[in-house]
């Protein structure tokens, strides 16, 4: 089995379902192909370097994969057909590159989850420069 690791690129108008919709459509593809999905990354709404399709924002979505490649050909074949679908890419990825991604989301799950402001907590404002 090889590595695989899948970005597109939704419409920002696109729904949450529409995402979870397309997500669970490739996940078939691949399981139907002998494959298995190691991570689903929902990465939200961001700002295009440049603007596609006179769009300026896109929902991210990361998909990464076992494989033995028989299911990526399929998969941007409905991408390129789909209208929501505003841009793909599909990379295989080398042993080093995995270890370094499964490495990474092990620190990134030990990282403290932020505080969340209660209620009870007040901003205090910051003193003006000079005023004593």
């Amino acid at each position: 089995m090889l590595n695989y690791e899948l970005m597109f690129l939704m419409r920002p108008e696109s729904s949450d379902d529409q995402v979870d919709e397309h997500v669970s459509r490739y996940t078939e593809l691949i399981q139907q192909a002998g494959g298995k999905v190691t991570h689903v990354s929902r990465w939200g709404k961001r700002r295009l370097a440049y603007p596609i399709e006179r769009l300026h924002d896109a929902l991210y979505t990361i998909m990464d994969f076992d494989s033995d490649g028989s299911p990526c050909r399929e998969i941007e074949r409905l991408m390129r057909l789909d209208n929501d679908v505003i841009r793909f890419l599909t990379l295989r990825l080398d042993e080093e590159k995995r270890y370094e991604k499964k490495q990474r989301r092990k620190f990134e799950k030990s990282l403290p989850s932020p505080p969340s402001k209660s209620s009870e907590t007040v901003d205090k404002p910051i003193p003006a420069a000079g005023s004593d």
